[in-house]
């Protein structure tokens, strides 16, 4: 019998295995997060390629027509290609804000000028009238069933619109 013969103890050989399994386990999690990020850029590229598809389809197609002729809704989705995703277009009139209070701020309201406060009124009136608030909203079907939506929204100008002036005086 050879006594001189070098191996691995049992001792030596589980505290590789441990050594081993836990690179292992540590190589495995990476890997998942790796593959889960990868997924979510796929889909928020996606859905930014089409929400930026839609917005310009919309604004191409309503761009020089009067507010009243774009659709308050409308919907449908993107084909073959993009079985998961579909697109909700909703719009609404522009609600100027009232600019009155930045010229008063501080004063009686009776100190401003009339004519100012006229200006601003007619102002505030074709700019609602003249303005159409549209968005675009990208709904995703994710595998687990749940919807996530993504948003964009833009304004829309009519620009044939009217500016009437009345009062002032000479």
């Amino acid at each position: 019998m050879i006594r001189n013969q070098r191996g691995f103890s049992l001792l030596e050989v589980l505290v590789a295995s441990v050594i081993l399994t836990f690179a292992m386990i540590t190589l495995s999690i990476a890997w998942s997060g790796n593959l889960t990020r990868v997924r979510k850029s796929k889909l928020n590229n996606n859905v930014a390629f089409l929400l930026e598809r839609k917005m310009a389809e919309t604004v191409l197609k309503y761009s020089g027509k009067r507010a009243q002729q774009l659709p308050e809704e409308d919907s449908g989705d993107f084909g073959d290609e993009y079985p998961n995703y579909k697109w909700i277009l909703e719009s609404k009139e522009f609600v100027m804000p009232d600019l009155r209070s930045a010229f008063v701020a501080g004063e009686d309201e009776a100190s401003v000028p009339e004519i100012v406060l006229t200006v601003i009124s007619q102002m505030q009136e074709f700019f609602n009238k003249s303005v159409t608030e549209v968005k675009v909203t990208v709904v995703v079907q994710l595998p687990n069933k749940k919807e996530v939506k993504y948003s964009a929204a833009t304004y829309i100008v009519d620009y044939e619109q009217q500016l009437t002036l009345t009062g002032g005086g000479s």
